[in-house]
Parts: structure tokens; C-alpha cells; sequence
């Protein structure tokens, strides 16, 4: 329902990113505050990640889920080996890394976590061999919104019925 950002492999296989399955573009912020909370003790779908990440196939035809249950996967780069994709979970302030082959393919680590913004996108920068990412906004210290109300996931449904 979001298909939100694509990195091409050497191959020609298109990965790209789907933030939810339940909301759409249009509808951004319900997306952003239902997935918001880090409390793993909650077991409704407030909080639960609905993100996936798929590859397709053009000379096939095909598309091939890879991930599920992520937090609003956003940005999306291959590496430069071609063996992982780097992703952004927007509302778990990190980055992971999904082995594409390999001993550990299919599996999912995290890279950098707590990230002091908002991360919105991620691009390798070849002069640099390094990551870029860019952030939509800074989490101020002492509050930030989407930290407080990580913790309660009954007021951030209260607050998104209040949105509409």
C-alpha cells in the first residue's frame, strides 16, 4: 500500500521498500504514529511493524517478499558487494542491513541504532565509500513526541483518531 523507495542491483533486480500495508501515502501519519511505540510487551496492532521489503524480477516477472514486520522501511541502498541492502526503519530511529546471500541471507541485523534524527532515506556516496542518510528531523532532547509516547500506545491511537 506504500511503496516508498528502490535501489537497483548490478542484475537488474529491483529492491524496493513498502513502509505499510495498511496505510498509504496519503495517509503518512497514521502510519508513522501506529508504528511509533518500542515497548516489545505490545501484542495489539498498535505498535506491531507492518513494513515489508520485496525484490522484483523483471526478466521474470516476479516479485519475491524478503522482509516483513518492519517499522516503516523507508530508504533502501545495495551495497557495494551486491551481498545486503542497507534500509532505514523511520520510526525505530535505525538502520539495518538484510543479507541478500551468503551464510546469514534472509537474516536481518541492525547497524546503527538511535539515531539523533529521523531518518528518512539512506544513499551510498561513491567518491566516499561511505552512507549517506538523510534525516527529516532532528529528536530534541529533553522531548521529543515520537519518544514519549513510545511507551503508550492507547494515547497514540487516541491521537490519531484526534488527527483526522
Amino acid at each position: 500500500r506504500f511503496t516508498n523507495d528502490v535501489t537497483i542491483g548490478r542484475d537488474g533486480i529491483l529492491l524496493f521498500t513498502d513502509s505499510s500495508t495498511r496505510w498509504s501515502r496519503r495517509d503518512v501519519i497514521y502510519a508513522v504514529i501506529e508504528v511509533c511505540p518500542l515497548n516489545p510487551e505490545i501484542t495489539n496492532d498498535i505498535g506491531k511493524g507492518d513494513g515489508r521489503i520485496f525484490s522484483y524480477d523483471p526478466k521474470k516477472n516476479r516479485t519475491t517478499l524478503l522482509a516483513s514486520g518492519l517499522y516503516f522501511p523507508n530508504g533502501i541502498q545495495i551495497s557495494e558487494d551486491q551481498r545486503s541492502i542497507l534500509f532505514v526503519e523511520t520510526t525505530r530511529f535505525r538502520i539495518s542491513r538484510l543479507y541478500l546471500s551468503g551464510p546469514g541471507k534472509g537474516t536481518i541485523e541492525p547497524v546503527l541504532e538511535n539515531l539523533p534524527g529521523v531518518p528518512d532515506n539512506i544513499r551510498y556516496q561513491e567518491e566516499t565509500k561511505s552512507y549517506w542518510i538523510g534525516c527529516s528531523m532532528k529528536r530534541s532532547q529533553p522531548f521529543s513526541l515520537m519518544d514519549m509516547l513510545r511507551p503508550y500506545p492507547s494515547l497514540i491511537k487516541v491521537s490519531s483518531l484526534l488527527i483526522e
